[in-house]
């Protein structure tokens, strides 16, 4: 058996924050499986600050030269993030989807999406737990 101890450094291991990843930045990329965009901002971007302390010699502009080569994209993945170019085509049929005039979530259920938004205004902020009504666990 694992102890906890062990298990939580291999997890920082496998994500290459305790010993820095020697590859290129598609290949970090590729490696922790997309590069979720953050916005928030103190010093740079976020998702900067994640490459910074796997890639020792990486600068802002390697991202941009990384989609401009192909070596990888930005799309919507569970948040936009960027992702290996060999993740494209999974990407595509998401893209063909909408070419096609498939609806967003929030489009076909207008009607829940008016009723969280009416509550949130009336009562202020909300936990996902407010909205359901039976109690307890999963």
């Amino acid at each position: 058996m694992f102890s906890n101890k062990s298990i939580r450094a291999l997890a920082i291991e496998c994500q290459h924050l305790h010993t820095p990843w020697r590859g290129d930045l598609p290949g970090l990329i590729r490696h922790l499986g997309a590069l979720q965009l953050d916005a928030i901002q103190r010093i740079t971007r976020a998702h900067h600050h994640q490459l910074y302390s796997r890639l020792p010699r990486y600068r802002e502009q390697h991202l941009e030269q990384a989609e401009r080569q192909r070596e990888i994209f930005e799309y919507w993945s569970h948040a936009a993030a960027y992702l290996p170019l060999e993740h494209y085509r999974y990407a595509r049929v998401r893209m063909n989807r909408i070419r096609d005039g498939q609806r967003h979530w929030f489009a076909k259920n207008a009607k829940l999406c008016r009723y969280v938004l009416d509550r949130v205004r009336a009562e202020g902020a909300l936990k996902a737990a407010d909205f359901v009504r039976a109690r307890g666990g999963w």
